[in-house]
């Protein structure tokens, strides 16, 4: 007899789906949880790179040894393993798309490792040609010790006991397997000792400062640093052999060939090997690694060249790797143990992490430890959450535990917390714990999460956008967000920038408010949002820990953006309850809160294939479907088992140029308009206001301009760009400010503004500068519905008609605007509206205030649209009194078509509607008002971070081909440009060191090769003028 079974709760749950929904959600619960993570990599990936640049680095040396390749002199060694190892990460950076821009700080950094890298070969080469190879490996790898220190000097990376045994054991075996003279007497000691000696010990020193300089050098790309390294080394090397050889040994053998080859090709995957592992692993730690070089020459000289195997060196092989794999504790810190961040430590805690962290007030800490107190402690000697307000670290509330202390050996950091309300102070934890935190964890440091927002990009208009797209929103709240990801990434720590999508997940989202009664459903059509289930976040924090990758940003989103209102309908469904009733916007604003009204502001659909293709993540749940039946399953779970100050004008910079732009029109009202409201704004502010718009202005008759002609917007950048550099730009950044005329954010500021400030800064070759632009926000504030300055200035000009109107008893309003193809033009339009409505309610005789268009875009996507002018008396029902259009345009101008212009329009309705008087207002025009709302978004951008950057790229200029001929360096040169895209600055230098060879030498060969590069260079298109003056110095 069979027995039925009730049913699980995930089954119950599937039950409340509607039968076109239970498909799609039934596969992720009969999925593994676990199957959805990516595998991690072991725990000592860093310690393995060096490993395996150990082992290519060993090849190199042995490959060096063979008879084949014993012909050439060190110096050409190097240039030709340096010389291949570039090609082939040059080909890897362009394979990948890497520019090989380096930022400002890291430029010195890049310059001493190069120093040191080269120094390192060739003092090490020459200690090794002087000494017995035992001897001089003994010497050189001393270098793992040093670097423990000098890593803590430099680094304040600390040195336990634990990792100085390591160093020191393995100093140790490899002693026993190089076997050096001193110790073992096995081999008598080489002529030109003690210069060997000291050349060795230079060779461990440098080894040492170029890890440290490696290692401070993270934060860059591994190939750009190799790139650098290699460029550097077989430069270097080639000017040693030019000016100290007199033959160069070219390959001509195919051995030979071969055997370069095969060094080159050892060389680079050992170097970028070398280079990640050292950003990924404290310097001391990596160093002792490389012991594995010298344990590696030996058994490949015992296999290979037949050399004899000592029993001390197996020893001292056994004792190196022995210490590989030595355990080391891992703990993560969390700032703001809120939702997510919770749950992420919960989960890190299960795969063996110490967790700890911060939540906002004690009585909050009490409750972190209250839900898990096998895991969280804010009390006694066992506490692990500690009191963070967001202002200051407070000794007392803290059992008088300082910051210092509660993030000692921490190797994860993630910072959840809400950014600042102040500017300035945009993250709390920099803005009060930077210093202590930099101190605290740059020793220990593996991984730092940085937990953001998708709303950095604002308004993708229903376009998918991903991590490279900029940041623009217009929203307060996301503007500080991206201030507060540009500080994280600039401390230097290994940061990773999350930007998250809308949360959901047990106990918050669209669930939890259908079961409030607090849901709505606004009929917004094209609105698209991205969301993410909490787990789907923790997963993907889990694969980037196991997998690095500091400075990396990362869209967190789902597969499927959908329109709220379709995810509200869903969610009722699930629970069985009616679906709630479709609202319009005015109706629901009406009710909604600041933050509510900022999540609408802008429509953000975003691209999750980074996550996917680099950290291999599959999604827990890829939409909303899946996500929703989640929780509810889990929720019912859980009831069952119940039962700094800035200046305030500037923001603490000086821009060059600050513009007012207007759209631009052919006639000349709107432009002299635009030049009052910047000359009054000049004044205001203390500064010159340049006025100039984006299009056409440029082509109204200057006559009719007052003899001034106008300007775009290009223009204005462009002379601003080519005049002498002034003091507000002394550091190479060419700071402007610009603050549209604009009510809303249309398509002009998203989408024209950028490609207009490329074209100016190609158009003024600007290349060794930087441009920043920082863009003020519209002047109809949608993220602040109280600033009702624009509706005040509406009501002044409909008064003075009001006081007019010979039906003063029967007034309609019209809020009249240009009409717009963006949402978000439209609902600054519809705020302004609704604020003049509530401004009117109390005066006599106003019957209804609308608004109406004069231009309008068919089909759906446009239906937010207000009804054109000429339809919308019969729009909406007006049949006597009054009708006031109230002009919400800056100035009048010609609309749609040949009879578009508002006062033909308006008389063509006076005579279809006898019975109605039309008025119209004045537009806005110059008014006082404009100014007043202008200096406040001045300022706001001032303080804020620049939403455009254009940057020039440094490149390297190398020879890259070299012929066995006198004139080889001739056409090595003329290489330069073609093949590494050189920067003439540097080729500035190189002719000026050229010149100086020229003086010393004074060969008939050096002043044949320099005479003729320099009539090469002149006749050369690429070069600059200004590069003749080094040409005259060479001649």
């Amino acid at each position: 007899m069979m027995v039925a079974t009730p049913p699980r709760d995930d089954e119950r749950a599937l039950l409340l789906l509607p039968l076109s929904h239970r498909d799609a959600a039934v596969a992720p619960l009969r999925r593994d949880v676990g199957c959805a993570k990516p595998s991690e990599p072991h725990e000592l990936l860093g310690l393995g790179l060096v490993a395996i640049s150990a082992v290519c680095f060993s090849v190199v040396t042995t490959l060096v040894k063979f008879e084949t390749l014993r012909g050439f002199t060190a110096m050409e060694t190097i240039f030709w393993r340096s010389s291949v190892a570039f090609g082939l990460n040059r080909i890897a950076m362009y394979y990948h798309g890497i520019s090989t821009h380096v930022q400002r700080e890291h430029r010195g950094a890049m310059l001493m490792q190069c120093v040191f890298g080269f120094s390192c070969i060739a003092f090490g080469f020459f200690a090794i040609s002087r000494m017995v190879l035992a001897d001089a490996s003994a010497l050189i790898f001393t270098s793992p010790l040093l670097t423990f220190f000098l890593g803590a000097c430099f680094l304040q990376e600390r040195i336990d006991a634990l990792t100085l045994s390591f160093a020191i054991i393995s100093l140790l075996g490899l002693v026993c397997v190089v076997r050096p003279a001193a110790v073992f007497g096995e081999y008598e000691v080489a002529p030109g000792h003690p210069i060997a000696i000291a050349a060795a010990l230079l060779a461990a020193v440098t080894q040492s400062l170029l890890y440290i300089c490696v290692r401070k050098l993270q934060a860059l790309n591994s190939l750009v640093v190799a790139h650098y390294y290699a460029a550097f080394s077989a430069v270097t090397a080639f000017v040693f052999i030019f000016l100290c050889q007199d033959t160069f040994h070219l390959p001509s053998a195919l051995a030979e060939w071969t055997g370069m080859l095969g060094i080159g090709l050892c060389a680079f995957v050992g170097q970028i090997s070398l280079t990640k592992g050292f950003q990924l692993e404290h310097a001391g730690m990596a160093a002792v690694m490389r012991c594995l070089d010298v344990v590696c020459v030996f058994l490949w000289d015992s296999f290979f060249l037949q050399e004899p195997i000592s029993p001390w060196s197996v020893v001292g092989a056994a004792t190196i790797c022995n210490r590989m794999t030595s355990p080391r504790g891992k703990k993560l810190f969390v700032f703001g143990l809120g939702f997510t961040a919770t749950r992420a430590a919960l989960a890190f805690h299960r795969k063996g992490f110490e967790v700890a962290g911060t939540s906002r007030s004690a009585a909050s800490a009490l409750e972190v430890s209250a839900r898990h107190p096998e895991i969280f402690s804010s009390t006694g000697a066992t506490r692990n959450v500690f009191v963070f307000d967001g202002t200051s670290w407070d000794l007392s509330l803290n059992s008088d535990v300082s910051v210092t202390d509660a993030l000692a050996g921490t190797t994860h950091l993630l910072v959840s917390v809400p950014t600042g309300r102040v500017e300035g102070q945009e993250d709390p934890v920099l803005f009060a714990l930077k210093e202590e935190l930099l101190t605290a964890t740059r020793p220990t440091l593996q991984w730092l999460a940085y937990l953001s927002t998708i709303g950095v990009y604002g308004e993708t208009n229903g376009v998918a956008v991903d991590e490279s797209a900029p940041v623009a929103s217009t929203v307060k709240r996301s503007q500080m967000r991206i201030e507060a990801e540009r500080q994280w990434l600039e401390t230097g720590l290994p940061c990773h920038v999350f930007r998250i999508a809308g949360i959901y997940g047990p106990g918050r989202g669209t669930l939890t408010k259908v079961r409030s009664g607090s849901a709505t459903r606004i009929h917004l059509p094209g609105r698209l949002f991205n969301r993410i289930h909490v787990d789907d976040i923790v997963g993907i924090l889990e694969a980037s820990a196991a997998r690095p990758n500091p400075g990396a940003i990362y869209n967190v989103a789902d597969d499927e953006p959908a329109p709220a209102e379709e995810v509200t309908a869903y969610a009722c469904e699930l629970l069985g309850v009616p679906v709630v009733p479709l609202q319009t916007w005015e109706e629901a604003e009406q009710t909604m809160s600041a933050m509510a009204k900022s999540f609408y502001a802008e429509s953000k659909v975003v691209k999750n294939t980074r996550v996917k293709e680099e950290l291999g993540v599959v999604l827990r749940y890829p939409t909303y479907r899946e996500g929703l039946l989640a929780q509810l399953i889990e929720e019912e779970q859980d009831a069952n088992r119940e039962g700094d100050t800035k200046d305030p004008q500037h923001g603490g910079f000086k821009p060059a140029l600050v513009t007012l732009v207007n759209i631009g029109s052919l006639k000349p009202e709107p432009y002299l308009d635009l030049r009052q409201v910047a000359f009054r704004l000049s004044r205001a502010l203390r500064l010159p206001v340049v006025p100039c718009s984006f299009r056409f202005s440029n082509r109204v008759d200057a006559s009719l301009l007052h003899n001034l002609p106008a300007k775009t917007l290009e223009t204005v950048l462009t002379e601003s760009l080519t005049a002498p550099r002034s003091e507000a730009d002394a550091d190479d950044t060419h700071r402007v400010v610009i603050l549209p005329l604009f009510f809303g954010n249309s398509s002009t500021l998203t989408e024209f503004l950028p490609k207009v400030l490329r074209k100016s800064w190609d158009a003024a070759d600007s290349r060794a500068r930087r441009l920043e632009a920082r863009v003020g926000r519209c002047l109809v504030d949608l993220e602040n519905p109280r600033d009702d300055r624009i509706a005040r200035i509406l009501l002044e000009k409909v008064k003075l008609v009001v006081a007019q109107a010979s039906a003063p008893q029967d007034i309609t309003v019209l809020v009249l605007e240009h009409g717009t193809p963006n949402r978000e033009v439209h609902d600054a339009t519809a705020l302004v509206t609704s604020q003049l409505r509530e401004m009117l309610r109390s005066t006599p005789g106003v019957q209804r205030i609308e608004h109406a268009c004069m231009e309008r875009r068919d089909g759906e996507e446009y239906d937010f649209n207000d009804p054109l002018l000429e339809k919308a008396i019969d729009h909406y029902g007006i049949k006597s009194g009054t009708v006031i259009v109230s002009l919400l345009f800056f100035s009048q101008g010609r609309h749609a078509g040949e009879r578009g212009d508002i006062d033909v329009i308006v008389e063509d309705l006076k005579t279809r509607y006898p019975h109605l008087e039309f008025q119209v207002t004045e537009p806005l025009g110059a008014h006082a008002g404009l100014s007043e709302i202008l200096q406040d978004r001045y300022r706001e951008a001032c303080k804020a971070a620049p939403m455009h950057i254009l940057s020039p790229t440094l490149f390297l200029k190398l020879p890259l081909l070299l012929l066995p001929h006198p004139h080889s360096f001739v056409k090595a040169t003329l290489l330069f440009k073609q093949l590494v895209l050189l920067d003439c600055k540097l080729l500035d230098l190189g002719l000026k060191l050229l010149s100086l060879l020229v003086n010393l030498q004074q060969g008939y060969l050096i002043l044949q090769i320099a005479d003729r590069t320099c009539h090469l260079i002149e006749k050369a298109s690429f070069i600059d003028k200004s590069l003749m003056d080094s040409v005259a110095i060479c001649r």
